[in-house]
């Protein structure tokens, strides 16, 4: 692949990568944002209902007793106000309630909690307690804290461990991490591969035209070669008439009709490429236009002693474009006349299969399995040498094998590599 084709390769990835990235990592942020807030909120929630029931035991108007919530030992809190005595408050989990407070009275501090710490960790939780709600890492656990103005007591500082929570964003940011860089390696694979074959028509049509060119020039080049040293004799011979360079100014001649027969061909090539104008399709009988064109090769097949062996049904009926298919056809008669061995044979079949209707074109004399795939490329020629006495530029089959895609249809070579070539065109019907 040449380095220019390489560069827009690598464009590509980098932009599939920097996209991907932003996709990727866009996604990530929002769904951990998500995740933390609805977290957050939650443990809000549990830490303001832990909070107020606190506040009212102390005020005494929650009884406390153990129960059973479903699989879990609870805490179920009671109503004791009058009016409301025996209704259920709240009951909360003992994984819940994993929680302590500290009162600050009359200057005076006491703590509530089942929990076990020495008396330092206590103290060091009050003093990272500067805020009126916040969280701190304490003892290797999460604590979110929350602090109430009573009329009893001074303050109330409620903190609620939510080292579970935490634990759950580190394991998802550090999910993230390893399933970002994973990703940018699959996506590089996914887009390098998709880059190459975006790449490669592209190369391909550049590398086709690019050869295109060269070897249009150097079809050129000979007739031209004609021409120009024909020109220099008959300039060097001003006196001489016109009779006596007859000779010079017919390989003149036969130059500038090579070089005209070439351009022409590469024009129907061109058009080929795109037949716009096929929008007139009309039903003919293709038994009578194939018998016409065998009637316009017979001659020359005769001058080789070749045999034309005819399979045509007297009404083959197709409706397509009758101009377009005539010339695909006359390409395949004029190539197997050209390359069929002499006094060989030639033959031509038509007939219907189905909705489709094929036309099959077969001479004496083979094709090597190597040039099969090269066949219908530009210019391409199998013997030179022959090309060079039959006149022929390697562009005939390319022009009917683009004409049979235009018209729908498809156009394929066999052969044997010794004794047979074939060409088959099908068509729908």
């Amino acid at each position: 692949m040449k380095p220019a084709f390489k560069k827009l390769r690598t464009k590509f990835l980098l932009l599939n990568l920097c996209l991907t990235l932003l996709l990727i990592g866009g996604l990530q942020l929002v769904i951990y944002n998500v995740v933390d807030q609805n977290v957050e909120r939650t443990n809000r929630q549990r830490l303001g209902e832990v909070s107020q029931l606190e506040m009212r035991m102390q005020i005494g108007d929650v009884e406390v007793e153990w129960g059973v919530d479903g699989d879990d030992i609870a805490l179920s809190y009671w109503s004791n106000t009058e009016g409301t005595e025996g209704i259920n408050i709240s009951t909360v989990a003992l994984n819940y309630d994993r929680s302590f407070t500290i009162r600050i009275e009359d200057e005076r501090m006491t703590r509530v909690s089942n929990l076990g710490y020495p008396e330092a960790f206590y103290d060091m939780a009050f003093a990272l307690a500067t805020q009126r709600e916040g969280a701190f890492q304490l003892a290797d656990r999460y604590w979110m804290y929350q602090t109430l103005y009573m009329d009893n007591f001074d303050t109330q500082i409620t903190f609620l461990d939510v080292t579970d929570s935490q634990v759950l964003l580190d394991t998802l940011l550090r999910t993230f991490l390893m399933v970002g860089p994973l990703s940018l390696v699959t996506a590089f694979v996914i887009s390098y591969y998709f880059a190459s074959r975006s790449i490669k028509p592209i190369a391909n049509m550049w590398e086709a035209q690019r050869r295109f060119v060269t070897d249009a020039s150097h079809e050129l080049k000979t007739p031209l070669s004609i021409v120009m040293a024909n020109h220099d004799v008959i300039a060097s011979n001003l006196e001489e008439t016109v009779a006596s360079q007859s000779e010079w100014l017919s390989y003149i001649k036969v130059g500038t009709d090579r070089m005209s027969k070439l351009i022409n061909q590469m024009l129907l090539l061109s058009k080929s490429e795109d037949f716009s104008g096929i929008t007139t399709l009309t039903e003919f009988s293709l038994s009578e236009v194939i018998q016409g064109l065998i009637h316009d090769f017979e001659v020359m097949a005769g001058r080789k002693g070749i045999t034309l062996r005819k399979e045509i049904p007297e009404s083959l009926e197709i409706t397509t474009h009758k101009e377009v298919l005539s010339q695909i056809i006359e390409v395949l008669l004029e190539n197997a006349v050209k390359y069929a061995t002499d006094d060989g044979d030639i033959r031509i079949e038509a007939k219907r299969e189905g909705k489709d209707v094929q036309v099959m074109v077969e001479n004496s004399g083979g094709i090597e399995k190597k040039h099969l795939p090269y066949i219908f490329d530009r210019f391409y020629r199998v013997d030179e040498s022959r090309n060079s006495e039959t006149g022929g530029f390697g562009l005939g089959l390319s022009i009917a094998k683009r004409a049979a895609g235009q018209l729908k249809g498809d156009l394929e070579v066999e052969s044997d590599g010794e004794k047979w070539t074939r060409f088959t065109l099908r068509l729908k019907g």
